[in-house]
C-alpha cells in the first residue's frame, strides 16, 4: 500500500510500519503539497496528514481532492485543525488526537487494515462452503469444544453476519454485544486488542465431565441490527485476533465467499479451511465452488484445506454413495486432506437444545452422549485435523470402551420436565 505522510515524526512512523507490517510503501513529506500532487496523479492509496504542516485551507483541499478519488484520510488534529473537525468526521474522515508515535502506528494500521510481518503462534482454521447449511456452524462449535478439552486456548470468531448462528446455538441473549459494533463509523476506539478483547464473551462448557472455557466474538442479534463491515475493517479486525491470547482460533465464516472472503483471508495469513461436504447434490457442488475459487486464486493454498464429509439426512443421498462422493472429490482436489465423516445425529443435537431451554444453561453434544457416532467422529476428527495442521494436542482425545460404543452409544442424560414457557434467549448465560 502506497501511503503518502504529511506528519510530524512522519519519517518515525512510516519507518516503524515499514519494518513491522507487510506491502506498506511510505512517501514522506513536511507540508501538504507533496500528497496532493501524488493524490492528483493516482499515485498514493492512502494519506495521512497533521493539520500542523500547513495552512488549514490547504489541508481542507487536500483532503477535497483525496475523498474524490475514495483514498482513505487519516488526519492527526492537534493544532488549528481541531475547528474543522466535526466537518471532517462527518465527510468520512479518521481522526486522532494521540499524537504519541507508538498510539499512531497501531492507530495507522488498525485503520487502513495493514497486516504484520511477523505472526503470532495462533493457529486460525476457518469453517466455510459457498452454499447455506452445509454444517459450518455444528462443524465449528463441535471442533470448539473438542479442541479445548485437549488443551487449547479456543476463541469461536463468528463471521458470518447475515445468520449469527454461534450466537444462537450458545444460547447468548441480546445483551452478549457484537464485536461488529466497532464498524460504526462514530465509534473512535479503532481496531486494538484492548477494543476488541471488550467484546469477547466467554463460557464455561462441560465436555466428558471436565468443564471448558470457550471465548466467542460474536456477532449481530438479528438481520435488522447488522452493521456491515468493509474489507479494511475485516483486515483490522483479524490482524488483532492474531495477536490475542489463543492458540487455536476458529472462524464460522459466511457463504459469500466473494463478497466477505473470510476464508481466503484466513489462507492468506497462514490459516487453515475446513469445508464440511453433505453428501447432497447442492451441498457438493457448495464446497466444489469454495475450493474452485480457492485453486483460482492461489493453488498451493488447497494444500491447507480439509474436507469434512457430512452424513446424509434420511431420504436424501444414500450413504452407500459415500465412496464414489470421495473418489470424485479425491480426483478434483487432490491437494485436499479427507479427515473423515462427520455423522448427522439429529437426536442428540435436539436433545441438547432441549436441554438448554429447560435448564437455562449450554450443554454439549459432547457430554451428553458421550460415546454417541457424533461425539467419536468428533475426537477422530481433532486427531486428522492436528495432523493436517502439525500439531500434538496436550491431552488426549477421550476413547470409548467396546462395551459402551455398543450398550452406551445411544444413551442420553435424563431430560427434566419441559418448560415451554421459557424462550431459549431468556437468561442463557
Amino acid at each position: 500500500m502506497n501511503i503518502a505522510f504529511a506528519l510530524t515524526h512522519g519519517a518515525e512512523i512510516s519507518a516503524a510500519l515499514e519494518a513491522s507490517y507487510q506491502d506498506v510503501s511510505p512517501m514522506i513529506s513536511t507540508a501538504f503539497d507533496t500528497p496532493l500532487q501524488l493524490v492528483r496523479a493516482h499515485l498514493t492509496d492512502a494519506i495521512v496528514i497533521d493539520d500542523r504542516l500547513g495552512p488549514v485551507s490547504t489541508m481542507l483541499s487536500l483532503v477535497e481532492a483525496a475523498l474524490a478519488q475514495s483514498i482513505p484520510v487519516l488526519a492527526l488534529l492537534t493544532g488549528p485543525g481541531r475547528n474543522e473537525e466535526r466537518q471532517l468526521r462527518d465527510r468520512g474522515v479518521a481522526i486522532t488526537l494521540d499524537s504519541d508515535v507508538p498510539a499512531m502506528v497501531e492507530w495507522i494500521a488498525s485503520q487502513l487494515g495493514l497486516m504484520r510481518q511477523t505472526r503470532s503462534n495462533v493457529t486460525i482454521i476457518a469453517t466455510a462452503s459457498a452454499k447455506g447449511g452445509a454444517s459450518k456452524t455444528t462443524l465449528a462449535c463441535l471442533l470448539g469444544e473438542a479442541l479445548a478439552y485437549r488443551g487449547e486456548r479456543v476463541l469461536l470468531w463468528e463471521a458470518d453476519l447475515s445468520n449469527a448462528a454461534i450466537r444462537q446455538h450458545y444460547g447468548f441473549g441480546t445483551d452478549a454485544r457484537p464485536y461488529t459494533e466497532l464498524a460504526d463509523p462514530n465509534d473512535r476506539r479503532g481496531w486494538t486488542t484492548a477494543s476488541v478483547n471488550s467484546y469477547i464473551a466467554k463460557k464455561h462448557v462441560t465436555v466428558r465431565d471436565r468443564s471448558v472455557e470457550l471465548a466467542f466474538l460474536l456477532g449481530p442479534s438479528g438481520a435488522a441490527s447488522l452493521q456491515d463491515m468493509e474489507r479494511h475493517q475485516w483486515n483490522a479486525l483479524h490482524e488483532v485476533i492474531l495477536q490475542l491470547p489463543y492458540t487455536v482460533v476458529i472462524v464460522d465464516t459466511g457463504p459469500e465467499i466473494l463478497r466477505r472472503p473470510t476464508a481466503l483471508q484466513v489462507l492468506d495469513s497462514g490459516g487453515y479451511v475446513l469445508v464440511p461436504c453433505p453428501t447432497g447434490v447442492l451441498e457438493r457442488e457448495g464446497a466444489a465452488n469454495l475450493l474452485t475459487t480457492i485453486r483460482e486464486w492461489n493453488t498451493e493454498a488447497l494444500h491447507r484445506c480439509g474436507l469434512v464429509f457430512v452424513e446424509p439426512e434420511r431420504g436424501a443421498v444414500s450413504i452407500k454413495d459415500l465412496p464414489a462422493i470421495r473418489q470424485t472429490a479425491q480426483h478434483n482436489f487432490r491437494e485436499v486432506s479427507q479427515l473423515g465423516l462427520l455423522p448427522r445425529d439429529a437426536r442428540v443435537i435436539s436433545n441438547a437444545a432441549q436441554l438448554m431451554i429447560a435448564r437455562r444453561k449450554y450443554y454439549s453434544p459432547l457430554d451428553i452422549a458421550p460415546h454417541s457416532r457424533l461425539a467419536r467422529a468428533t475426537w477422530q476428527l481433532t486427531d486428522a485435523v492436528g495432523h493436517m495442521i502439525g500439531h500434538t494436542f496436550t491431552a488426549a482425545a477421550p476413547r470409548s470402551s467396546w462395551f459402551s460404543r455398543i450398550f452406551r452409544r445411544n444413551k442420553l442424560i435424563e431430560l427434566p420436565p419441559a418448560n415451554e414457557s421459557l424462550s431459549i434467549n431468556e437468561g442463557v448465560a
